[in-house]
């Protein structure tokens, strides 16, 4: 009985351990592939929360080309256009962080509007993981030829002796040439009124035609009509002057010491896409960036490629957003 007995026991041990080496199999099976699966195994989509055409949709699709060949799939951009650029901000802040879906943020959706809307569908700083800062531009504060303003002194003494003629075109309420001409009158001290339009488009076409004297428009659609003396440039509004316009100093440096509005663009993964594939991500991006043909088309475009670390921007970012709601709430701008 005990040898009947042990044999038994040993027959009950042989099975569950061959039972363990089949469930561990199996196991192997299941979880080893999806392990070994390489980012990224599928197309990889870039949301874009502004319309086909402008700048960030051009520099979304250049880039989608060029990453779409590193990473060895189709990477697609898609725009989900609504509340400025807020729309798509949301859908992509409520994607799955698996490196499948990608935010191009800018300075308008990601730093401004903040301060603009009383309800978000997305926090820019907690919502999302920075990646790498793309590039970053300039705005332009320019005047109408007959005008008498030829300086950045001249708009800043009819600001305190005749601001209500002194007024400036905008491109419309919480725009970057709005915040542009809000942080001007901050660091100025003065009170330019500000009239807004539906675009830069429409904005100029006034300061040319002489029923508003001033505008600070984004720098590609001002050169035009500044090459052609219809309007006349004063000075950028970022921290160094442009390749572009290389004559033309900045705000700072005519006088409105520490002004600096320089308009930019970003990529975000929603937040908690794991390391490895941000690391991945900002590693290509910055190669990318330093290529001749995105350099060349950045440059016509006046856009100066950065590629920082996707720590250096997320402090930038967050920089970005207590600059802009300090500006709004001087300016007594009041969210929506």
């Amino acid at each position: 009985m005990k040898f009947r007995s042990l044999a038994s026991s040993i027959a009950a041990a042989k099975a569950a351990m061959l039972g363990l080496a089949f469930l561990f199999l199996v196991v192997q099976a299941v979880v080893l592939p999806a392990r070994a699966d390489p980012y990224p195994s599928r197309p990889v989509r870039i949301i874009l929360g502004l319309a086909p055409g402008g700048m960030n949709d051009i520099v979304a699709r250049l880039l989608s080309d060029q990453l779409g060949q590193k990473l060895g799939q189709p990477v697609l951009v898609e725009n989900r256009v609504g509340a400025g650029g807020t729309v798509g901000g949301g859908y992509a802040a409520k994607s799955p962080p698996d490196g499948y879906t990608l935010f191009i943020g800018a300075i308008s959706n990601m730093a401004i509007a903040p301060s603009q809307y009383r309800s978000m569908p997305y926090n820019p700083l907690t919502d999302f993981a920075p990646i790498t800062q793309l590039a970053a531009s300039t705005n332009i504060l320019v005047a109408n030829p007959k005008s008498g303003y030829r300086t950045v002194a001249d708009v800043v003494a009819a600001g305190k002796t005749e601001a209500r003629q002194a007024m400036y075109a905008t491109a419309g309420l919480g725009t970057s040439p709005h915040m542009a001409g809000e942080l001007f009158n901050m660091l100025a001290g003065i009170k330019l009124p500000n009239v807004p339009y539906k675009g830069d488009g429409p904005a100029l076409t006034d300061v040319a035609g002489g029923q508003v004297q001033l505008a600070f428009p984004a720098l590609p659609a001002a050169v035009p009509m500044i090459k052609s003396n219809m309007l006349r440039p004063i000075a950028v509004t970022s921290k160094s002057r442009s390749p572009m316009l290389p004559d033309v100093p900045t705000i700072a440096e005519s006088g409105v010491a520490g002004y600096d509005m320089s308009p930019w663009v970003g990529i975000f993964a929603p937040a908690g896409t794991p390391k490895a594939i941000i690391d991945r991500l900002h590693r290509e991006l910055v190669v990318i960036l330093k290529t001749a043909t995105v350099r060349q088309r950045f440059a016509e475009l006046a856009l100066e490629p950065v590629g920082d670390t996707p720590e250096e921007f997320g402090r930038f970012l967050k920089s970005e957003v207590d600059k802009w709601g300090k500006v709004a709430r001087e300016a007594g701008i009041t969210p929506e």
